[in-house]
Order: C-alpha cells, then structure tokens, then sequence
C-alpha cells in the first residue's frame, strides 16, 4: 500500500515547487540556484527515473500541493525558499528567546505588568517554534557522505540527526517549568530552595540553542556579503552579550529565591531596605547582576558583590558562572586576537616597504617634494596589488565560473577593444590572467608601449585626448608595422592605474588558440589594409601638393605657355579622382569583409584585383608627373585610359 501511494504521489513529490522528494528515487547534488526552483535540474527524467512522470518546467504554472496525494515518507530539499521563510522564523523567536526567556524564569515572580505577560505568551510562541524546528529536522534531506547527492531515505536521515544535533535540540525543548509544576501537585518532590533554583536552572538550558544560529543562517550563507572580519566581531559581540544576560539572569534568581532561613547575596547588599524579594526592583536587580557578570566574566572582579558565605548553592552557581564565563571571555580574545593579527598580516609587508622608502629617504637626502611622491607612490601601490588580486581569485576557479566572472568583471575592456569580439572564453579568461596593472604619479610621462591599457582610476591625457575611467587606447598593436600605427604618448594628470596587455603577452596566448588567432589576424589585415590605403593616399597626396581628401593647394595649378604643363596637370586630376575612386570602392569591399564572412575569400579576390589597379594608377601618376624627354600629352593619357 505505501509503494502504491508513492507512486500515486511521485509527480507531487518531484515537484521542485515544493522541493519535496519521495524515498526510492535519487535526486542529485544541486546547486543553490536549482534547488530554489530549477524545474530542469529536478525533473525524474534528468535524474535517470525511466517512464517517471514529467514536473512542470513552468514556474509560473504551479500546480498547488495536494495534501491528499502527499507521501508521508517525503523529505524537504534544505535550499528550497520556504525553508529559507521558516529559518527567518526560527532566528527571530531565538534571538528573542536568548534575551527575553532568562528574564522572565529569573523575574517572573517579582514582575507582573502586562508587557511582561505579552511577552510571556510570545515566549511561548517560540519554544513551539523550536519544537517544530526540531521534529523538520527529520524530514530535511542532508548531503550524502560522498557529496554526489542529497539524502533523503527517512531512516538514515533520522539516523544521522540522533547521533549529531538531536541531543542538544532536545534539551533545549524540555519543558522544565511545566514539570517542576507537575511534580509539585503530585508532591514528588517538595518545594524548597534547592528544587526551585534547579529548575530554573535547567529552564535557562534553553539559551544553548543560540548554537543552531549558524544552521539557521547557512540557508543565506551565499546571499549576504559579510567580510571575515565583520562576521567575527558580531559573533564576539553576541557571545559576550548573550553570556553575560545568561549569568547575570541566574544569579538574580538565585538571589530572588526566598525559601528557607538563609540570607542571599541580594538581601545583603540591599542590608534589610525590603521586607522581601518581591520588593525587589527588576531593573536596579538585573543592572547589579549585569554589573557582577561583567567583572566576572572579564576577570576584574572588585569583589562588593559576593555569594553569602555558608551559602552552598550559591557559591555552586558562583563557580559554574566562572567557568563558562572564563570559557566564553577566552574564546572572545582569541577571536579578536586572530583578527588583529590577520589585519596586521595584510598590512606587514606594505608596512616593510615603506619603511625601506623612509631609510632609502633619509639616507639620501631627498629633497621634500620628491619624498612625498615616493610615499604617495607605494601607498596608491599597496591599493593597486589589492586590485591585482581579482585575477589571482579567478584562477583558482572552475574554467566555467572563471568565463562568467571574467566577462562580468572585465566587461568594459573586453567592448572596448574591438577585435576581440568573436573571440572564446578561455582566450578572454587566459589574457585576462596575462595583464598586467602600472601605477603612474601625477605630471609623469607615459610612452607608446605596444599594449592596450584600460584606465581603472584617475585622469591622462593620450594624443590629445582626455581619458578617464573606463577609457582605453593602444588598439592597434596588434599591426606590425609601425608606421601604420598611431605612436602618440600621454601623461598622468594624476594618479593613474591601469591595466594592461602587451604584443608579447597576446602572442603567447594566440599560440594556445589557433582559432582565435585566426581571427585576430583576419581583424590584423583588415587595419592593416584600411591604414596602409590611408597612409598611401597621404604619402600621394603629399608628393602632389594636395590636401588629403581631394582640395587642391594654392599654388598648385600654375600654366605656363606650355600646352605639355597642362596636359600633365589634367592628367594628374584626372589620376587623383580615379585614386580617390579606387579608395572608395576598397572601403566598400571592406565593409562587405565584416557584413558578410562566408564570402570573404571572394572578396579578397575583389580587393586583390584593385591593388593591382591601384598598382597600375600610381605608375600612371608617376610617369604623368616625371614625363620622359620626349614627353607626349595624348601618350600619357593613353596610359592612364588603359590602366583605368
């Protein structure tokens, strides 16, 4: 009957909804993404259940859980996001629960307003919270020992939480006060000092489920960003403060215990004012219970509040009060003392390098100015080797989460540079791991470096330009040539840190990549041939007294009486326009390069064609302008008219 109802219930039960999981069937490992509604990744199908019922894929069509088709053998996925709500829950009722639950064992007699008695009954609320939590704790799957899959056999699951957590959850959610009262009516034990201090005693056992924070917090271990830092000194500081309320809310009760002939530590220090302890003020007892936890728990102990003497039970609470006060105070100085020293373990060798640049200072005698560019150097440089960490984190990723990151973290340097576009992610990945960050100073020269650089912080000036964050330059070193390119150089406005990747550097990774090489020589020969016309196209127009782009100098047309000068001079026009013409039908077959690749060889063939043309054009020009000795007009334009 149950493996009948499993089956009736198995597209329930895989539902990733409601990341519920029948036992016979094994869900892998997921990741926190699919556990929290990846219907892909926990469909039958894909966890290799043949003939097993599809899960919607759709998680804006999900169906509502029946209850009447529920396996009661089914387990919970620990990601799943109504576990996270339930967490939420369970941390505020215990964080209230920590602070509010000693009070009120330790006062509750002396204090009756009605804000105590609402609190009460939300005291309540929780501990039924903390019971629930400790019985989900049953049906929540775990990760199998060899980290392949989730578990979620009932059995085991219950196996596992008996010989780990349990104990302390149940503890915890022993209710003591109820008891005591039960055996009380039943007169299995008599009231006196000893058995009321002993079951409020083991009332405040309740505050050691502050423990489970950390269970309830790594449902969001993957979604707050704390630094190690930040984390260790809210856990010191809540540690200090929850011990200290604990011890000091224990003693209060001893000393507001009034059974018996024996005089407590409250009644002395108050030397008789009040008849008895329910005239006792709650605030002025819990602030001197503070007061006495405090020292004690730091070790000053001034000694004006002490245990009575002959007083038994209270000197056992006494020194059960120092020895977790003396444990908790010692785990908190080690935090703080490892803090201390990991800070001072990051900052030891900026700290070593500078104090090399004070002695190399004062040993030379350098002049005020130049010193405090020198410190201001390697300080800005301490914060650019922090920067240079990033990749330092990359690489030690996974190749898939090493592409993702680096196209999130180097995404405006990766647009900007244009003919990287098309390229793989581990082409990206492996030059991103090459480059190289530079610190400048303010007024410092920078040359033409064959490389491109990506401004990361700061202001310079490159062939005239004014760049700043998220500017770049130097995309031509990919040409060989140097006079193709363009060698301007710049100079830092102020302090300027850059990235950087050299030819050399893109080289070695072009080697790893032939297909991506292949590519940034097809994006080579394209610059190159746009320059090279370009370039050309000057080199004419300069030898011919013309302005580049078609406009004629003043002292150009100069007749003389000479009809062989103006034949020449017609020529000329007539080879410039042609030129201009053959240019602009380069740059049309140029474009059909980048529009349309699959013909690229066809087109390539085209412009082959027109430098032999153009070939053709300047020896024309040439013999238009430097003429034999026996120079002939019409022989000339002949030779233009059949080179055209």
């Amino acid at each position: 009957a149950r493996r009948a109802m499993a089956e009736e219930a198995a597209p329930m039960s895989a539902n990733p909804g409601w990341g519920l999981a029948s036992p016979g069937r094994s869900l892998p490992l997921l990741g926190e993404a699919a556990a929290r509604g990846s219907s892909a990744a926990l469909r039958p199908e894909a966890v290799g259940s043949p003939g097993a019922p599809t899960a919607p894929s759709s998680s804006t069509e999900r169906p509502r859980l029946n209850y009447k088709h529920i396996n009661l053998d089914s387990t919970i996925h620990p990601l799943h996001p109504r576990i996270g709500y339930w967490n939420l829950v369970a941390l505020v009722c215990l964080l209230f629960d920590a602070f509010f639950h000693p009070f009120d064992v330790a006062f509750n007699d002396i204090s009756h307003s009605v804000v105590m008695t609402t609190l009460h009954y939300f005291d309540v609320f929780c501990y039924s919270v903390f019971v629930g939590d400790t019985i989900l704790q049953f049906f929540l799957q775990i990760p199998a020992p060899d980290g392949t899959s989730y578990l979620y056999d009932r059995t085991r699951i219950a196996k596992a939480y008996l010989a780990g957590e349990f104990l302390l959850d149940f503890v915890t959610v022993i209710p003591f006060d109820f008891i005591f009262s039960v055996c009380l009516s039943l007169h299995v034990v008599e009231a006196g000092r000893f058995t009321r201090v002993l079951a409020d005693s083991l009332e405040m056992l309740r505050v050691l489920r502050v423990s489970r924070i950390p269970r309830l917090l790594n449902f969001w271990k993957n979604d707050i960003q704390i630094s190690y830092a930040t984390r260790t000194m809210v856990f010191s500081l809540g540690l200090l403060a929850i011990t200290s309320h604990a011890m000091a809310c224990w003693f209060a009760a001893v000393g507001l215990t009034d059974i018996g002939n024996q005089q407590t530590w409250l009644e002395k220090y108050y030397d008789q004012e009040f008849e008895s302890a329910q005239d006792f003020s709650p605030v002025d007892t819990y602030l001197l219970s503070v007061y006495w936890a405090m020292y004690t728990l730091t070790g000053i102990g001034y000694g004006d509040i002490t245990p009575m003497a002959y007083n038994r039970l209270e000197f056992v609470v006494v020194l059960l009060c120092m020895v977790c006060g003396g444990l908790t105070w010692a785990l908190i100085v080690a935090n703080v003392v490892s803090l201390i020293q990991d800070a001072n373990a990051k900052n030891a060798e900026a700290m070593q390098t500078m104090d090399v640049v004070n002695n190399m200072i004062k040993s030379h005698n350098l002049n005020k100015e130049l010193s405090s560019q020198c410190r201001d150097y390697f300080t800005k440089l301490g914060d650019l080797n922090q920067a240079s960490e990033a990749r330092k984190i990359i690489e030690k990723m996974s190749p898939m989460l090493q592409n993702v990151v680096t196209r999130a973290v180097y995404e405006d340097w990766i647009e900007d540079v244009w003919w990287l576009q098309g390229v793989t992610n581990g082409f990206l990945v492996h030059l991103v791991l090459r480059m190289e960050n530079t610190l400048y100073i303010p007024r410092e020269d920078i040359p033409d470096a064959r490389a491109v650089c990506f401004v990361m912080r700061g202001l310079v000036i490159w062939g005239g330009l004014l760049m700043r964050k998220g500017d770049s330059w130097g995309m031509d070193m990919i040409l060989n040539n140097n006079r193709l390119r363009k060698a301007n150089s710049g100079m830092a406005l102020t302090f300027l840190e850059t990235i950087m990747l050299k030819r050399h550097q893109l080289d070695m990774v072009m080697e790893e990549f032939p297909d991506d090489k292949a590519k940034i020589r097809r994006a080579q020969v394209n610059l190159a041939t746009i320059r090279g016309l370009i370039l050309k196209a000057k080199e004419i127009a300069k030898r011919e007294g013309l302005s580049f782009g078609g406009k004629k100098k003043a002292d150009f047309l100069r007749f003389d009486n000479n009809n062989q000068s103006d034949a020449r001079v017609d020529g000329i026009e007539e080879a410039s326009q042609e030129t201009r013409l053959i240019i602009s039908r380069v740059d049309i077959l140029m474009g059909c390069v980048e529009q349309c690749e699959t013909r690229v060889d066809h087109v390539f063939a085209y412009m082959n064609m027109a430098f032999v043309e153009l070939r053709g054009m300047l020896d024309a020009i040439h013999l238009a302008v430097n003429p034999p000795l026996d120079p002939s007009a019409a022989a000339a334009k002949d030779m233009l008219q059949s080179h055209l």
